[in-house]
C-alpha cells in the first residue's frame, strides 16, 4: 500500500499581501500573464497594476466567466504569443481553473490567487471543466500552484454567499476523506492516505464548527478578523490539501448529479456539495448526535439544508433519476467511493431524507 499526497509549491494568506504579489522574488524581471475576473480586471488591477509593473513585465486578459474548453482554448490561443513565464489565475474556482489548465498547455509556473474564498480549488491540481449548459463534462489533475496568494482583505471585500458556500465544500472533506481511508479508496492524486492527511481534514472540520459563524458575520461586515483568517484557511487550505490527498465520496458525487438539473444552476459549488453532505449522512447511516451537529452549522452560517433552497422545489423523482444516472453509470464517479452497494433509488431516498430533515428543522 503506497500512501500519497500532493501539495502546492508555497501557500501565502494575509491581508494586502497582493499588493506587493506576496514578495515573491521568482516573479521578479518575468513576463507574467493574468486570466481575471470582471471585478479583478475592474478593481483589484487597476490599484495595483503600476506597483506590479515594478516587480515584473505583466498582462491581463478578462475570463469569460465559465470555465469551458471552448474558454480554455480562447485564452491559451491569447496567452501563447507572450513568452510568458508566469500564469496568474486571480478570482473564483473556475476562472482559476482554466488559468491552471492554459499554464500546463503551457509549460509554465502557476499562481492561484483567489479573490474569494468560495471552494477549495486554489490549492488543488484537480481541474473540472462544464459545459456551455453548466454541467459537468471533464474532470482531471494538471499540477498544483507553484504559489497560491490569498489576500484576505480582498475576501472580506467579497459577498459574504461567497465564504459560505466555501464553507459548504469545505464541510465535506472530513466526511469524503474517512470514508475513503476507512475503506482503503484511493484518493485523487492516486495513493492512500496519510495520517497527516487525515488530520489535516478533521482540523477543518472543527474549524467550520469553531469559526463559521463568526467568520460570515466579519464578512458581511468586510472585517479581516481572526475568524474569517480561520475559516479562509479551512476553505482553502485544509479543504484543498483534504479533498487531493484524502479522497471524495457521495457528497462531490451527488454535486455531479444535482448539476445535471436546470434548477441548480443558479446555485455555488459549494451549496450543491454541503446538500450532497447531507444526503451521504443518511447513506452512509451516521449517527444521529452527528447528523444534528452538521445540520446546525449548516443552518448557523445559512448553508442549504432543503432542496427547495438549491432550485429544486418540487422536483420529481423521476427528473432525479435522470439526473443521477449519468453520473452513477460511469464507475469512475466519486459516488462509488462507498462501502456499500449504492443504487440511483438509495441517492433518491437520501436526498428525500436530507430535505426532510431541513424542513422539520425549519
Amino acid at each position: 500500500m503506497i500512501r500519497k499526497a500532493i501539495f502546492p509549491g508555497c501557500y501565502l494568506q494575509g491581508k494586502d499581501i497582493l499588493r506587493n504579489l506576496g514578495g515573491i522574488e521568482e516573479l521578479e524581471k518575468k513576463r507574467v500573464f493574468i486570466l481575471a475576473t470582471n471585478m479583478a480586471v475592474n478593481r483589484i488591477i487597476p490599484e495595483n497594476l503600476s506597483a506590479w509593473k515594478r516587480i515584473c513585465d505583466i498582462n491581463y486578459e478578462k475570463f469569460s466567466g465559465a470555465c469551458t474548453w471552448d474558454e480554455i482554448n480562447r485564452v491559451l490561443k491569447i496567452a501563447e504569443g507572450g513568452a510568458y513565464d508566469f500564469i496568474i489565475g486571480m478570482g473564483g474556482g473556475k476562472t482559476i481553473d482554466t488559468a491552471r489548465v492554459v499554464a500546463r498547455q503551457l509549460g509554465v509556473k502557476y499562481i492561484a490567487a483567489p479573490t474569494i474564498a468560495a471552494t477549495d480549488a486554489p490549492t488543488a491540481s484537480a481541474c473540472v471543466v462544464y459545459s456551455n449548459e453548466g454541467s459537468v463534462v471533464d474532470y482531471f489533475t494538471t499540477s498544483n500552484p507553484d504559489y497560491v496568494l490569498v489576500d484576505t482583505r480582498i475576501i472580506a471585500e467579497a459577498p459574504a454567499r461567497f465564504l459560505v458556500s466555501g464553507m459548504g465544500d469545505a464541510l465535506a472533506t472530513w466526511f469524503e476523506a474517512e470514508t475513503c481511508d476507512r475503506s482503503h479508496f484511493r484518493n485523487v492524486c492516486g495513493g492512500f492516505n496519510l495520517r497527516a492527511i487525515m488530520s489535516l481534514a478533521d482540523a477543518c472540520y472543527q474549524t467550520l464548527l469553531t469559526y463559521g459563524s463568526a467568520a460570515r458575520i466579519a464578512c458581511e461586515n468586510n472585517l479581516v478578523s481572526p475568524a474569517l483568517e480561520c475559516i479562509v484557511e479551512a476553505n482553502t487550505l485544509l479543504s484543498g490539501l483534504g479533498f487531493e490527498s484524502g479522497g471524495l465520496s457521495t457528497a462531490h458525487g451527488i454535486h455531479d448529479c444535482l448539476c445535471n438539473l436546470e434548477g441548480t444552476h443558479a446555485y455555488y459549488h459549494g451549496e450543491k456539495v454541503a446538500f450532497g453532505t447531507l444526503a451521504g449522512l443518511f447513506l452512509e447511516a451516521r449517527p444521529q448526535p452527528l447528523i444534528d451537529e452538521v445540520y446546525a452549522f449548516c443552518r448557523s452560517v445559512g448553508l442549504p439544508t432543503t432542496l427547495k433552497q438549491i432550485g429544486l422545489e418540487g422536483v420529481t423523482n423521476r427528473e432525479l433519476d435522470a439526473a443521477i444516472h449519468p453520473v452513477f453509470e460511469n464507475k469512475q464517479s466519486y459516488l462509488h467511493n462507498v462501502r456499500f452497494e449504492l443504487t440511483p433509488e438509495g441517492i433518491i431516498e437520501a436526498l428525500r431524507m436530507a430535505d426532510a430533515l431541513g424542513h422539520q428543522l425549519g
